[in-house]
């Protein structure tokens, strides 16, 4: 066992009995984890995006983030939250677009603020309001961050097994279609083992939520990795040992949670 991967299993496990506990135990612990999530993911990318001493506003304006999104989850109904939803997804996907017609991401160190509004504070706004209006999504959100560890587990032991074809070499030139398509396999096969252990949802919505995971947790790790090299970063932080920052842990998952959500909540409303 190589040291790079030695540093990371203690890490690794405390990171995981923490999600499994929190999202387990129920609806608020759920979301005080996502709160504390965001607020970290949020200073992580504020503080990078500005240099390394940003200004007193920049936490001055996060705070107010993190209090509108507190403030905003007593006014968001089942009805109008369908429609945020895809509102975020439709964000998140001309990205995806200009990221594969440009080469680079549009979350950058430009426009700060605003970015940080659609691709930090409503993905995590967005969870944490279906938390609390379904005891299932807690379920919802283990089960994506599980299917998301796997996912980059299979792709990345896959990748060095077998790893030839670039994915996407002026972003991620370790990433190649092979690791790609061995964390999509992994991810699916997950999902079954997912659904026998905590149900929830029925074993066809468990696989179709794989692969939503699969495809937009994977462009949510190129977006992030784009914007680290712009801003010429190898980690987004240091908080967590062996990882690197919690960005670099949850840009999937930020990624995927919207187009999870209106899965959910498209087959909440048909079932």
């Amino acid at each position: 066992m190589n040291q790079d991967l030695k540093a990371r299993i203690p890490a690794g496990i405390l990171y995981v009995l923490v999600i499994a506990g929190a999202t387990l135990y129920g609806p608020v612990s759920t979301t005080v984890l996502l709160l504390i999530f965001f607020g970290l993911s949020l200073s992580e990318y504020t503080s990078a995006s500005v240099g390394s001493q940003p200004s007193k506003s920049i936490y001055i304006y996060g705070s107010a983030i993190v209090m509108t999104i507190l403030s905003l989850t007593s006014f968001i109904t089942e009805q109008n939250i369908t429609a945020i939803i895809i509102i975020v997804c439709l964000a998140l996907t001309a990205n995806i677009m200009y990221l594969i017609s440009s080469k680079k991401s549009m979350v950058s160190s430009d426009w700060t603020l605003p970015i940080a509004i659609v691709y930090l504070c409503l993905p995590f706004l967005i969870s944490i309001v279906l938390v609390q209006q379904s005891e299932v999504f807690p379920l919802v959100v283990l089960g994506t961050f599980i299917i998301v560890w796997l996912n980059d587990a299979g792709a990345y032991f896959t990748g060095k097994a077998f790893g030839k074809n670039k994915l996407f070499p002026s972003v991620s030139p370790s990433k190649t279609w092979e690791g790609l398509i061995g964390g999509g396999i992994c991810g699916v096969l997950i999902s079954v083992a997912i659904y026998n252990l905590v149900g929830a949802l029925p074993l066809s919505s468990w696989i179709i939520l794989s692969l939503i995971i699969w495809v937009t947790g994977s462009f949510g790790d190129l977006v992030e990795s784009s914007w680290k090299r712009q801003l010429g970063l190898k980690d987004s932080g240091t908080l967590m040992k062996g990882h690197g920052g919690f960005l670099d842990r949850l840009d999937s998952f930020i990624y995927a949670i919207p187009f999870v959500s209106l899965y959910y909540v498209l087959w909440h409303s048909a079932n």
